[in-house]
């Protein structure tokens, strides 16, 4: 592996997002980190889901 992929890994999980805020507003903030915000993550799912809006129905 070392020839083949020269990297070396420094972390066990990654903990980054990136969401288009285009239409949905209310996702997770550096200000307002209130769950986990990757799909993966049950039961943080739900309560994203939870505060999920459409931009244009306001």
């Amino acid at each position: 592996m070392i020839d083949d992929v020269p990297v070396i890994p420094v972390v066990e999980a990654v903990d980054w997002f990136q969401y288009n805020t285009k239409d949905i507003a209310g996702w997770p903030t550096e200000d307002n980190p209130y769950a986990q915000p990757a799909a993966y993550n049950f039961p943080d799912t739900g309560q994203v889901l939870t505060h999920l809006y459409s931009k244009s129905a306001q």
